[in-house]
């Protein structure tokens, strides 16, 4: 499957030198990645870049690509869940929400402070700020090779 994806990569980028030595290193950074991730993350980076420049880190970006969830809500699609459970369970109640990182970011934020806002933009700042840094950090962390891949919406 590597030679496949090495095949997308030149022909999309015709100009991009890869010697032995970069394919090796390639191979070894991106030996973690299933067939499929690592097909994904090759055609996406294809897809995402018109050319390459010579201190581009296309490991980075292939492992990115691989990893992340493009399904992931975005804050706002968060907030929007986040307002629901206010408006269906209130301050006393159990907010049950899809994913781990908006419990976790209400867990920053505090659901009771939420619901008994007097300016919610504060709290949606601090929400949304808290969402995205959380996601963040998920993501570097399946990129880098830190842990579980949460990036793909792991509890």
């Amino acid at each position: 499957m590597f030679a496949k994806g090495i095949r997308i990569v030149e022909a999309h980028f015709p100009n991009l030198p890869l010697t032995e030595d970069k394919l090796t290193i390639w191979r070894e950074m991106l030996a973690d990645l299933t067939s499929e991730q690592f097909i994904q993350g090759i055609k996406s980076f294809c897809f995402a870049h018109k050319e390459i420049y010579p201190n581009t880190n296309v490991i980075a970006h292939i492992r990115h690509y691989a990893l992340a969830d493009p399904n992931r809500k975005t804050a706002a699609e968060a907030w929007g869940e986040v307002l629901s459970e206010v408006s269906r369970v209130g301050s006393y109640g159990a907010p049950q929400f899809t994913t781990s990182e908006i419990h976790r970011a209400i867990e920053c934020v505090g659901w009771r402070d939420i619901c008994l806002s007097e300016q919610i933009g504060v709290e949606r700042a601090h929400f949304m700020r808290a969402y995205d840094g959380i996601n963040e950090r998920d993501i570097f962390n399946a990129v880098a090779g830190l842990g579980e891949c949460v990036a793909k919406g792991g509890k």
